[in-house]
């Protein structure tokens, strides 16, 4: 009841000097055991060992468990253990690690935003640990069928370096990882990350909606996604009937671009050199590209006056600005 691990029984608990707790248990089955192998109950002891396996936190002092285990002879003629230990489904066979410490560390990872490092440090495990309870956490939930989807997203995401290879066939070099991920979302609804795709090319994002249920495309009404071309034919091969959505942000943007690129190219025309402070179009070039309403009246009536007074450099500027 102290600790509650099923299959184990506390016997002491014994505060050491530098305030962590040790704790002494046993197993809680009786003097028999059944072989994994055969399933022959053993009444032969051969040893016993003590055993450490770290469990989940319990306050601000480390509490070290300590797990004395009767090794067993198998007398079973037939069977080829030898030998066995004690194990219970809490507490693994060769396992350092409590079954509930693996699943609260992959939930923490998965449930509540904490990187894999981060649930490794919390925990007092390895990176690799770690990772591999998230994955065990999320095995189940990736497995499951996509969740209904209207409005898809799709973005880019740099990952690291790319990874090469050498053919050993053709003796030419390929990627075997990109560094490039395509992330595909719920845009709308609340299934969240749908899937990571390794590359960007539209034929990876192809592959993975053509390789999903055609009742679950046939719901996807709208994409959303930036003005990649790939992306694009992607969507266009893939999802034919659905209406491909821009997002603003990369909209917005090119909207800058084009009226940056205007700003000095007729700054460099009529003034022949690039803009300085001086000149009310290099001044103002922060408020071009702020919206009209997130601007103070004042300062937009004073960029707006400054551009007006420099005659045809100005009025061309404001001409772009309007249309952005």
């Amino acid at each position: 009841m102290l600790l509650g691990i099923e299959g184990l029984a506390v016997v002491s608990v014994v505060r050491q000097d530098d305030g962590a707790r040790v704790v002494e248990m046993v197993t809680d089955d009786g003097a028999a055991a059944a072989c994994p192998a055969c399933g022959v109950y053993s009444v032969s002891v051969k040893e016993r060992t003590v055993t450490r396996p770290r469990d989940v936190p319990y306050g601000p002092a480390p509490v070290r468990l300590r797990w004395h285990k009767t090794r067993w002879r198998c007398r079973e003629p037939l069977c080829p253990r030898v030998t066995f230990t004690e194990s219970l489904p809490s507490v693994p066979a060769r396992s350092r690690l409590t079954a509930r410490l693996r699943a609260e560390c992959g939930e923490q990872v998965a449930e509540h935003s904490r990187c894999v490092l981060s649930g490794a440090r919390r925990y007092g495990v390895s990176w690799p640990v770690a990772h591999a309870a998230f994955v065990a956490h999320v095995a189940a939930r990736l497995a499951a069928p996509l969740p209904p989807v209207q409005v898809l997203g799709i973005d880019e995401t740099r990952r690291g370096k790319p990874v090469w290879a050498k053919d050993q066939v053709t003796g030419r070099w390929r990627i075997v990882q990109d560094r490039w991920h395509t992330g595909i979302v719920d845009a709308a609804g609340t299934a969240g990350l749908l899937a990571h795709v390794d590359g960007r090319t539209a034929a990876t994002v192809a592959d993975w909606l053509g390789a999903q249920p055609d009742a679950w495309r046939a719901g996807i009404g709208y994409v959303c996604m930036d003005l990649s071309a790939s992306y694009l034919k992607a969507v266009t091969t893939a999802l034919p009937d659905a209406v491909v959505v821009a997002d603003r942000f990369h909209l917005v943007r090119l909207g800058n671009d084009m009226l940056t690129e205007l700003r000095q190219r007729v700054t460099r025309e009529d003034r022949g050199r690039r803009g300085r402070k001086k000149d009310p179009e290099w001044a103002s070039r922060r408020r071009l590209l702020t919206g009209h309403d997130r601007l103070r009246p004042e300062a937009f009536a004073r960029m707006w006056n400054s551009l007006i007074d420099e005659g045809d450099i100005g009025i061309e500027i404001l001409h772009a600005y309007a249309v952005n």
